[in-house]
């Protein structure tokens, strides 16, 4: 499975990359500048931290090219306003860790057992 994960704070992605299956081909990019080399590619999922509002924007550059986007913020204007669909999945980072991996564990297999 193809899975992106942007997080411009790095600190998710660094948890994310230690922590998820081996098995996935993750593809990291923590800077939004770099996100565009993507934009012919396509992605089973995706990990997406928002820490400003300006990385809201850089999704919709590459956001029809990924199945199933899990979102995770503190930011209360992204939470409020984002537009939630059957592809878009918002985490609570404010859980342990290992309840936060369970959980995306348990969407990645759904994901993989659908494919």
């Amino acid at each position: 499975m193809k899975i992106l994960i942007y997080d411009s704070s790095k600190g998710f992605s660094r948890f994310l990359k230690n922590n998820l299956p081996k098995k996935h081909e993750l593809v990291i990019c923590t800077n939004n500048q770099y996100l565009t080399q993507y934009y012919d590619e396509y992605f089973d999922c995706a990990f997406i931290n928002f820490n400003d509002v300006a990385d809201l924007k850089n999704l919709f550059v590459i956001f029809h090219k990924i199945k199933k986007i899990f979102v995770s913020t503190n930011l209360q204007d992204i939470k409020q306003n984002i537009l939630l669909s059957d592809s878009i999945y918002l985490m609570e980072l404010d859980e342990n860790n290992s309840s936060l991996l369970n959980k995306i564990n348990f969407h990645l297999e759904i994901i993989e057992k659908y494919q």
